[in-house]
């Protein structure tokens, strides 16, 4: 999510922010989806910080709060007091606060902090930003400082603002005979804020433009794929008064802040806008009482109807639990699945929260038998599980069920982790076969033809960006192994994943031409999150 920082000096004053709102509603036009309160100072009347809150929202932005706290005992009062009218009305998933470190003790006052948000049960996190200098005001590494004062607090509501300006001075400063320096990657995992402007010189609070000094890209490369936070713009007008008014810098610097975001970063807004309402037009497959109908409900998270009997294959959130409702609702929506499938152990396709949420249910689980021990341990009823073994049927409710030998064991290193598909069927039904994450192409189980195969994308380490993929022949040749009917292409727009190890629907394609050519007369489908699909596939 992009945002802006729009400074207030004091109190609110209305004639002032006159002058902001042509930039506020072009930031808005070009995507800006935040705005951070700067600065919300210990002593500022709640009553005029609450003004200004509602001013923000009712044009359509969220809020984060850039605040400030002066020692370990003033803390909870400094950083919350002036939140007072804020917080009870806040109409959004959560709220950041970003605060300076001060010349003391930080891991104290962040504990107080975090104490406070979880006895009263807020939805804050509290970032410490990097300065320019360290806090006594001498020169040094702010970003260090910061990250052991984090390290020290350990708490899952605090972490770090990058503010990446304030570090390109300390590089430039310090260090200017390592232009590339970068900060730790044990600082990039604890980001879960940023402040980004452009340096001339040893000055900062810069746009991103041409003229001035921000290598970005670089910057927020590290990010990916785990941050989920706000790429805030942090701009002082008034040292560029005479050069570009506040709307046309912001419009600059969202131009080159969007070009210079990760992919994979970028589809996390597409989950922060779309993921629930996809899954809940996923979820009405359940309402399908006659034929064989599915949904993708996530990347590799199928909901399928077979005459009424309702199956869950790989119920999994990843990168989705921070962005969306959905996955704490999970119990609940998922409430009326018949029976829960399971391929093997990474987090996109068994997820223990997601297991603990849903293992009070009626629903019968199948587990592989690698994986009992695991799924008792997270919590998933004994009673409830029916252990898979390699080639013996099980029957669930009207269906059979035949597990088979995955092939995620990548064939040059031998790396991956044990897995099994399985293939289902229910008299007069199509059939339906969900080999699972393969990596070697090159074997298939004994298993007679499905009507319907389920292929996950996957074209090889390090050649995702390349124009053509030389497995993508092999991996047409695959699923043409289990079905000659149609094939299902899935396993895309990952959100866990690094940039240039995203599977998207152009690799899909890419494969889709391979089928095309191999066999004209099979049906391929690339399918949308959230898109239900009635499978005859006569």
């Amino acid at each position: 999510m992009t945002g802006i920082s729009i400074p207030f000096k004091g109190i609110f004053d209305e004639e002032a922010m006159k002058g902001f709102i042509p930039a506020l509603t072009r930031a808005k036009d070009l995507g800006a989806e935040s705005v951070e309160i700067r600065n919300v100072k210990p002593g500022y009347d709640p009553a005029e910080v609450g003004k200004i809150a509602a001013f923000i929202t009712g044009l359509g932005f969220r809020i984060s709060v850039h605040g400030a706290m002066e020692s370990p005992e003033t803390a909870v009062e400094d950083v919350f007091a002036p939140l007072s009218e804020v917080l009870p009305g806040l109409k959004q998933k959560s709220l950041n606060i970003t605060v300076h470190p001060f010349d003391g003790d930080n891991p104290s006052a962040l504990t107080n902090l975090s104490d406070y948000i979880t006895e009263n049960g807020l939805p804050v996190t509290i970032a410490l930003e990097n300065k320019r200098l360290m806090p006594d005001g001498t020169q040094g590494d702010c970003a260090e400082y910061v990250l052991e004062a984090v390290k020290k607090t350990d708490r899952p509501n605090v972490g770090i603002c990058f503010d990446l300006g304030h570090y390109l001075y300390f590089v430039l400063k310090n260090h200017p005979e390592k232009p590339d320096m970068l900060p730790s990657s044990e600082f990039y995992s604890r980001v879960i804020h940023t402040h980004i402007h452009a340096l001339r010189g040893h000055s900062t609070h810069f746009p991103l433009t041409a003229e001035y000094d921000m290598p970005l890209r670089e910057y927020l490369a590290p990010l990916a794929p785990s941050f989920s936070g706000i790429f805030n713009l942090e701009l002082s007008f008034h040292k560029f008064a005479d050069l570009l008014s506040p709307a046309d810098a912001l419009a600059a610097s969202l131009d080159s802040l969007r070009a210079a975001i990760p992919k994979v970063l970028a589809e996390h807004d597409r989950l922060r806008r779309e993921f629930d309402g996809d899954f809940r037009s996923a979820l009405t497959v359940f309402d399908r009482k006659e034929g064989l109908s599915v949904s993708l409900a996530g990347p590799t998270f199928y909901l399928f109807s077979f005459g009424g009997y309702r199956i869950a294959v790989d119920p999994a959130f990843r990168v989705a639990r921070r962005l969306a409702d959905t996955p704490a609702k999970a119990g609940e929506l998922l409430q009326d699945a018949d029976l829960v499938v399971i391929t093997h152990a990474h987090k996109d396709h068994f997820e223990e929260s997601t297991v603990r949420l849903t293992s009070g249910n009626r629903a019968k689980w199948i587990i592989p038998d690698f994986l009992a021990e695991k799924a008792l341990s997270y919590g998933l009823p004994e009673e409830k599980m029916m252990i898979a073994e390699k080639g013996k049927p099980l029957a669930a409710g009207p269906l059979t069920v035949l597990p088979l030998e995955g092939r995620h064991f990548r064939p040059d290193t031998g790396k991956g982790v044990p897995e099994y598909g399985y293939f289902i069927t229910r008299e007069g039904l199509p059939s339906v076969v969900v080999p699972g994450d393969t990596r070697d192409y090159s074997a298939l189980p004994e298993v007679p033809p499905a009507d319907v195969c389920f292929l996950h994308v996957w074209l090889g380490d390090g050649l995702e960006d390349a124009e053509t993929h030389p497995l993508a022949r092999d991996a047409a040749r695959f699923a043409l192994r289990f079905s000659e009917k149609c094939v299902i292409l899935a396993h895309l727009y990952e959100s866990g994943r690094k940039d240039g190890r995203m599977w998207t629907r152009a690799h899909a394609e890419e494969i889709a031409r391979e089928i095309a050519s191999l066999s004209s007369a099979t049906r391929v489908m690339i399918p949308r999150q959230g898109e239900v699909i009635p499978m005859s596939c006569d």
